[in-house]
């Protein structure tokens, strides 16, 4: 698997707590590792910038089926999943509760996570975080 980092250089600070940002973006990219499975070229793309004048953006792109447009907001209900018997695994994983869970998090921040489609095809997962000087725990 290919990972392509594309970081802003002069991006600000982010104040928050570190377990839950490893949650969130520990689960959006095994999502995104998992949903390239039977892909011949495995490649998720990370890049983050400084949308002005205070939020941070992270995407995460892989080159995975995508997620259907009418599925996209859906796949942050609580106990829906696209993953099937050969994407799911024995602990748990594809019981629907991951990005429900990851959304939950970003909204402590007072931030977003929403789904679009990669230009290239696969799923685009965008973060907007406020930049703020305190976690919303």
């Amino acid at each position: 698997m290919r990972i392509l980092w594309d970081l802003d250089s002069e991006l600000p600070s982010l104040i928050g707590c570190a377990v839950d940002f490893n949650q969130v973006f520990g689960n959006l990219l095994r999502n995104a590792a998992e949903a390239m499975l039977e892909m011949k070229e495995m490649e998720i793309r990370i890049r983050t910038q400084h949308v002005p004048p205070h939020v941070i953006r992270i995407v995460i792109e892989d080159r995975g089926p995508g997620v259907p447009q009418h599925l996209r907001e859906r796949i942050f209900q609580p106990f829906f999943s696209t993953k099937t018997a050969s994407t799911a695994n024995s602990h748990g994983m594809g019981m629907g509760i991951g990005l429900h869970h990851c959304r939950e998090l970003l909204l402590r921040y007072r931030g977003t996570l929403v789904c679009e489609g990669a230009p290239e095809g696969g799923a685009r997962f965008v973060i907007d975080l406020p930049l703020s000087k305190h976690c919303h725990a």
